[in-house]
């Protein structure tokens, strides 16, 4: 049977769905903290929220990896800070998504002055032999009433309303009328009381261990986040998409397919161009190169600091003057602190910790392609340099907080790779949405 939309509509779905099945036998441990079981209902769902470690967060994020590398999915990586990873598994033709909100510090009790790890709830789970566990109801219930409190959800909507009511349900079922009674009288009155808050409290600490950060320690971490905020993400929403990957993945092609058909993509600037374009750099082309003996890119990777530091200010003085549209940067500043990209082992500059003072936080696409078809389309990176390029950038933007990083698998046609990626576009440029209108496009790929 030839392939029509339809039948490309429900095997990417289908691929998403295998990608849940590896997420629910998997080597890592996690915890659900509400919602139903996890199966492909999930999918196009609520946010499911999971508890779990440090460890078991990157254990997973790695799998995540070898399925786009496999041509399964994309992947979007988004954290604001350490306490949480958002992680979403989307279709190959971004029509679908899965969406992790993956907990390694669960600052949501007792009005966010108490936290829970997967350490606190590991005794309690029910079947800890499972790769996702749950609590009890009663326990999950607890947790849930404390979210609505941190959160400050208006619960009255229908979800919370029905949520609420489920989980009164189950635990009088479960023997636990005091609590039964006091989620009834949360939905009716759509208000969480203090003699609720503190029966759930009670509870909990009966179970399991809740850590209680000091107030200076809690001050420390709302300083520190909104410091790194302020300094990494730009304000207002994000008008720049940096694309980047390995010589021959496709970021040129698919850049100008995107200015081809949608008219809030302005302009593709080149990477290279963000210290290449400085005096200074052009002095030193002139009058320090020829010293050297050096061919341009071996001089770039010589004055890698100074290239990276320039890129840093030329990048946000072009965001301070960005009104409208979308300009599309091909290569990320990250780049030019990658020394011998071209051999078998590229690595990070001893300056990478540069990175970690200076430069935007910008949503980053980068392009995941099969060896064998970079090799089709622009040989210039070993197989084993392409192997480490891919996995060393995966590791750095993925780890990093602030971050916004998407996985794009780009091994399929040009046309259906152009039509995804437009999509993934609208999804990190809200903004495209606004007063109520779609996206801006010529050609809306839906």
């Amino acid at each position: 049977m030839p392939d029509t939309p339809s039948n490309n509509h429900a095997a990417s779905r289908l691929v998403l769905s295998a990608c849940l099945q590896s997420l629910r036998q998997g080597p890592w441990q996690f915890i659900q903290l509400r919602g139903a079981t996890l199966d492909e209902h999930a999918i196009d769902g609520d946010d499911l929220d999971l508890l779990g470690s440090r460890e078991a967060v990157a254990s997973l994020l790695e799998a995540a990896l070898g399925w786009v590398r496999a041509g399964h999915c994309h992947l979007r990586v988004k954290s604001t800070n350490r306490c949480k990873v958002g992680l979403f598994l989307i279709s190959t033709d971004a029509r679908h998504r899965l969406d992790l909100d993956l907990w390694i510090d669960l600052r949501q009790i007792d009005k966010r002055k108490r936290a829970l790890t997967y350490q606190d709830c590991q005794a309690a789970v029910l079947n800890p032999q499972e790769s996702i566990q749950r609590l009890p109801v009663t326990l999950e219930a607890c947790i849930f009433i404390h979210h609505l409190v941190a959160k400050q959800k208006n619960i009255a909507t229908p979800k919370q309303l029905a949520r609420l009511s489920a989980y009164a349900a189950q635990c009088r079922t479960a023997g636990q009328e005091a609590l039964a009674l006091a989620l009834e009288a949360t939905a009716t009155t759509a208000h969480v009381s203090d003699a609720t808050a503190d029966l759930t409290l009670k509870l909990l600490e009966q179970h399991l261990r809740i850590s209680r950060p000091s107030p200076v320690t809690r001050l420390a971490r709302r300083l520190r986040d909104a410091v790194i905020t302020a300094w990494f993400v730009p304000r207002p929403t994000h008008r720049m998409l940096v694309l980047m990957g390995c010589d021959g993945c496709g970021k040129t092609s698919l850049a100008r397919q995107l200015i081809s058909c949608r008219e809030d993509v302005l302009s593709v600037y080149t990477g290279k161009h963000l210290y290449r374009k400085w005096f200074v750099y052009k002095l030193l082309v002139i009058f320090v190169r020829p010293l050297l003996c050096q061919g341009r890119e071996k001089f770039d990777e010589t004055f890698a600091p100074l290239a990276y530091l320039l890129a840093c200010l030329r990048l946000r003085l072009k965001l301070l003057w960005r009104r409208q549209g979308i300009v599309l940067i091909d290569r990320s500043i990250m780049d030019f602190l990658l020394l011998a990209r071209k051999s078998d082992a590229p690595r990070f500059s001893t300056w990478r910790w540069l990175a970690g003072l200076f430069g935007t936080r910008l949503p980053h696409v980068h392009f995941i392609v099969p060896f064998v078809r970079l090799r089709e389309r622009k040989l210039e990176m070993t197989q084993a340099g392409h192997e480490i390029y891919d996995t060393a950038m995966f590791h750095y933007f993925s780890r990093r907080v602030p971050t916004d990083y998407v996985a794009f698998d780009n091994h399929g046609l040009l046309d259906d790779s152009a039509a995804a990626l437009s999509r993934i576009v609208d999804w990190l440029n809200p903004s495209c949405c606004a007063n109520g209108r779609r996206p801006i496009s010529k050609e809306h790929p839906n």
